[in-house]
């Protein structure tokens, strides 16, 4: 079912609602659909929030945010309006019960050697977030994330689309295909979204549901 107009991947949902202590890495080339994902999850939450859901906070980082006052800024206005209390980050103290808030940093490469870089090792020690961490190279907290066991990956083939997430792409373009060509069409593209987005795009365009035409484009 589609959130707000984007694709629900329950199953990558899944290991982004876990609240278990680990920082989430979300690494692939781009066009793997790291932003589309993150945005439908936080849709997602945002409907759901109760007792047992965290609300999730979103910052697309841009180059602008390697300087700490400008990330800081973008960090508070994200966790104002994901309703959470924009001292949590600021102020750490131990959690009280209930879901944590989530901070989900669209972008980290854009950080890389810059001075806002140092805030996300104080970030990922911080006991009253759940962090997420979306970039096309691996983060610098990798390797001490995954000395201290707090590490969970999905990766490009996580982010590749299955038969059946693809279908619900193209229906929502208003495709349909049948089987046998939905299965080449992901193996044309190997499920990755911008392939398949194009291909849906412009079979929607041209009124050609057929994988040929638009998967030798993706």
């Amino acid at each position: 079912m589609p959130v707000t107009g984007l694709l629900a991947r329950e199953r990558l949902f899944a290991a982004l609602d876990r609240d278990d202590g680990r920082v989430t890495l979300v690494r692939a080339p781009a066009g793997a659909g790291k932003t589309a994902l993150l945005t439908s999850w936080a849709a997602r939450c945002a409907d759901r929030v109760a007792g047992d859901v965290s609300p999730v906070a979103v910052v697309p980082l841009t180059p602008a945010h390697g300087e700490p006052a400008a990330f800081s800024r973008a960090v508070h206005d994200a966790v104002a309006g994901a309703g959470g209390s924009p001292l949590v980050w600021l102020a750490p103290r131990p959690r009280r019960g209930g879901p944590a808030l989530c901070l989900a940093l669209d972008g980290v490469d854009v950080l890389a050697g810059r001075p806002s870089a140092r805030l996300l090792a104080a970030l990922a020690r911080h006991p009253s977030l759940r962090l997420v961490l979306a970039g096309r190279t691996p983060s610098p907290l990798r390797p001490w994330l995954r000395a201290h066991g707090r590490l969970r990956e999905i990766g490009a083939a996580d982010l590749a689309f299955t038969e059946d997430e693809a279908r619900q792409m193209l229906t929502a373009h208003g495709v349909a295909l049948s089987s046998p060509d939905l299965a080449e069409l992901v193996r044309l593209t190997g499920g990755v979204a911008a392939g398949l987005r194009l291909a849906a795009t412009s079979s929607s365009a041209r009124g050609t549901p057929s994988a040929t035409r638009p998967a030798t484009v993706a």
